[in-house]
């Protein structure tokens, strides 16, 4: 019944947009403010186009991919409950956990964005990731629930990144003249990552019949990303190749 009433909310939310008629331009719909006169722009402005085929964007790239394969975890945290004989209502209570921790710090990177820079921003939700991989690595050894609850929460960080901190990330190393090209890159190497996440964990379960495997490979990506970061920064900084 749940699962129904979800798909009506859906279904109800988006008819809408699909029955009426709507177009992007005001102009299209004949809607313009009264007074307006069309005018001619007379200032040219020139883009320098970021060179794609840099250090920077490709470690961006990487750093983009190995981060969002990490994301399934999330998926298969009812999963990770019943192969350590807890209830399957306990493995849904993790992974409301992780939405409400998700909402949370997509919020707090905004936030920590604007008071330090992008860059501490996402390190800094990177590192808390790290921690929740912690607790769920020790929660799972000792079957212990409070560990995984609290790990599951934080580890809702890993969206944070994911939805705001990689775009931030993106317009601030190759400026905004650049976001659309380079981010259409970057944009689908992140759907590409999150798309097969949950299937390269299920294998990767079914291979080792644990769990804890997954975790470490998790927190080596996370460690190999810190590092991409300080090789853009330094590039960002020091040669000019942004």
């Amino acid at each position: 019944m749940t699962y129904r009433l979800m798909a009506s909310c859906i279904l109800i939310l988006v008819l809408p947009v699909l029955i009426v008629p709507w177009k992007i331009n005001p102009q299209e719909e004949g809607m313009l403010p009264y007074g307006y006169q069309e005018k001619k722009d007379t200032i040219k402005i020139q883009n320098k186009k970021v060179n794609l085929i840099t250090i920077s964007f490709i470690c961006m790239c990487i750093f983009t991919l190995l981060h969002t394969s990490i994301t399934g975890i999330s998926q298969h945290l009812s999963g990770i409950a019943l192969s350590i004989h807890l209830s399957a209502t306990s493995g849904a209570i993790l992974m409301s956990l992780t939405m409400i921790g998700n909402i949370s710090t997509k919020l707090l990177i905004g936030f920590l964005s604007d008071l330090l820079n992008p860059i501490k921003a996402v390190i800094i939700m990177i590192l808390a990731n790290c921690f929740s991989l912690g607790l769920l690595f020790l929660g799972v050894i000792h079957q212990e629930i409070m560990l995984l609850y609290i790990g599951s929460f934080m580890f809702g960080s890993i969206y944070s990144v994911g939805a705001v901190g990689i775009p931030m990330l993106t317009h601030y190393f190759f400026g905004n003249e650049n976001y659309a090209r380079t981010y259409s890159f970057i944009g689908f190497l992140t759907n590409v990552g999150s798309a097969s996440s949950l299937t390269l964990i299920g294998y990767l379960y079914d291979f080792t019949q644990s769990y804890q495997m997954v975790f470490i490979i998790a927190l080596c990506f996370h460690l190999i990303n810190l590092i991409l970061l300080v090789v853009i920064c330094l590039r960002y900084n020091g040669v000019g190749d942004k």
